[in-house]
């Protein structure tokens, strides 16, 4: 090896130790911006990046990987319970014998975290959504489609009623799917984990809509429109979902 290399490398050396030696013990540059407003960065306001802080939620409370795991757990289990609660209070379904003609899809359990704004756990979310893809056309549904509202039309009704200076409330239901009739015979087998032991090769008559049903949300919104125009509401003839 030439001098001039070792020389070389030498300096090369000296220059990576003291860029390691500079990035090990001295802080992060801070950039300072050079222009004269008034801004959080020029302030000193440094604040946490809300997507660290809803990991940490979800860390600390996982959502659960089986049935069995989340009876095993008290919060899981209660947002379970919660769930049975509303289908029993609006008679979702009826347990009846098994018979050769019928044909009862699956169901299962969907568990989500409900957080505040600032990434903080607001409440335990436990869904029961039954296996739509089960389902058999002619059968199981008939039409599906449901009328959806258009942005266009709520940037309307909120533009005209400002102009007008009308009170705007929004209404929130709580289980919504659950409230819409079902026109059609559809069995269901019953809710993992809360299976009936005195009858355990009953299957589940439903009466009212769940969530996963191809049908549901059709029957949503022909119950919740039925009884708006009852109340006296009129349809728009340009958008149904006004």
């Amino acid at each position: 090896v030439s001098p001039a290399t070792e020389a070389g490398t030498s300096s090369s050396s000296e220059s990576t130790s003291s860029e390691d030696t500079l990035d090990q013990d001295s802080p992060p540059p801070v950039i300072v911006p050079q222009h004269t407003m008034t801004t959080q960065a020029r302030s000193g306001i440094v604040k946490p990046n809300p997507r660290y802080a809803l990991f940490t939620v979800k860390s600390a409370y996982p959502v659960p990987k089986s049935v069995k795991a989340a009876l095993q757990d008290k919060g899981w289990h209660g947002a379970m319970d919660v769930e049975m609660d509303n289908m029993e209070e609006t008679e979702t379904f009826e347990l009846v014998p098994p018979e050769e003609d019928q044909n009862p899809i699956g169901c299962g359990w969907i568990y989500k975290e409900k957080l505040n704004a600032d990434g903080t756990l607001l409440k335990l979310r436990a869904r029961l959504v039954a296996k739509g893809n089960q389902q058999e056309e002619g059968v199981d549904f008939l039409e599906t489609f449901s009328p959806v509202v258009r942005t266009a039309t709520i940037r309307t009704i909120l533009h005209v009623a400002v102009s007008k200076e009308w009170k705007i409330r929004q209404l929130d239901v709580q289980n919504a799917f659950l409230h819409g009739d079902l026109n059609e015979t559809v069995y269901m087998k019953q809710p993992p984990g809360y299976e009936d032991p005195t009858r355990r090769d009953y299957v589940c008559k439903l009466k009212k809509a769940i969530y996963g049903l191809k049908q549901a949300p059709r029957a949503w919104f022909d119950k919740f429109s039925s009884f708006l125009l009852r109340f006296g509401f009129e349809c728009s003839f340009p958008d149904p979902s006004l």
